[in-house]
């Protein structure tokens, strides 16, 4: 039984991510460019400026980044949590895909100031979406910088499968 809703699970999300790919990809050639992908993206822009001042600056960015990779929501980071984030997004910035390198009080989770700590010595995932270097996003850099995260082979285009994989990291109403 727990297979069969599994399986059931799967295909009604596939089928909702296909709907919501297929419904945002305006000239209907299979893929998203990077205006086609900053259409679907305005309501999360908001949930990430906490602040609703119109932009995020790097605190804001490292909390909710903190939040999602939070997958069970218990405030701390486990080393399966880190390794799926690790491997989905920030290991590029961060230089290290080693979860000890951030919990550094050795209690087998990071927690959030091991996070902004292990952030604020090394912030080149911020930075990279920061263009102006003004010190914060502006709704098109962090279009801009998602987009460039989520387009696995940097062909330039996101496909079904890079958007249904990276949005099922980021899937969560409650940042």
């Amino acid at each position: 039984m727990k297979t069969l809703s599994f399986s059931l699970f799967f295909l009604f999300t596939t089928a909702i991510f296909a709907q919501d790919f297929d419904t945002y990809d305006e000239n209907n050639d299979g893929v998203w460019d990077e205006n086609e992908f900053a259409e679907t993206n305005d309501e999360d822009y908001d949930l990430w400026d906490t602040d609703s001042d119109g932009l995020i600056d790097d605190d804001e960015f490292n909390e909710t980044t903190f939040r999602t990779t939070d997958r069970d929501r218990d405030e701390r980071i486990n080393e399966n949590e880190w390794n799926e984030g690790s491997e989905r997004m920030y290991s590029i910035y961060t230089g290290t895909y080693d979860f000890d390198d951030f919990d550094t009080n050795r209690d087998d989770a990071i927690d959030n100031d091991e996070w902004n700590e292990g952030f604020a010595e090394n912030n080149d995932w911020f930075d990279a979406y920061d263009r102006n270097r003004d010190g914060s996003l502006d709704n098109d850099e962090w279009n801009s910088g998602l987009f460039n995260d989520w387009d696995d082979d940097g062909d330039g285009f996101l496909d079904e499968e890079e958007y249904t994989v990276n949005e099922s990291f980021y899937e969560r109403d409650d940042y």
